[in-house]
């Protein structure tokens, strides 16, 4: 985990059929009382690509791991909204459905877009 004074960044990975795939999330302070939040994978220079999928296996998992994520920060903060960025309507259908399952309570403080 990296911590500054406008974003967290917890770095984790996607382990499957296509090996360990290192995997960054980060909340970014946008304005006010907004954070953004995009996923990705890690690349070997240290950026982020929000677009590539790792095609691993495991999908289910990472978006368990993500939305506990977003919860913990969301009890931490508790007034706080979040901005989810997706990079394709596939990852936005896939959010909302993880948001449903695991966020429910917090439906009202996240937007996924």
């Amino acid at each position: 985990m990296e911590e500054t004074e406008t974003s967290i960044i917890y770095y984790f990975n996607s382990t499957g059929p296509r090996g360990v795939i290192p995997l960054a999330l980060e909340f970014r302070w946008y304005r006010d009382d907004i954070w953004e939040v995009g996923y990705g994978i890690m690349k070997p220079n240290g950026a982020v690509s929000y677009s590539e999928v790792t095609n691993n296996g495991d999908t289910r998992q990472i978006l368990a791991l993500i939305s506990r994520r977003i919860q913990c920060f969301l009890e931490g903060h508790p007034d706080t909204n979040l901005l989810l960025l997706c990079s394709s309507s596939g990852r936005i259908r896939l959010f909302r459905m993880a948001a449903a399952i695991y966020l429910a309570g917090f439906g009202n403080k996240i937007i996924i877009c």
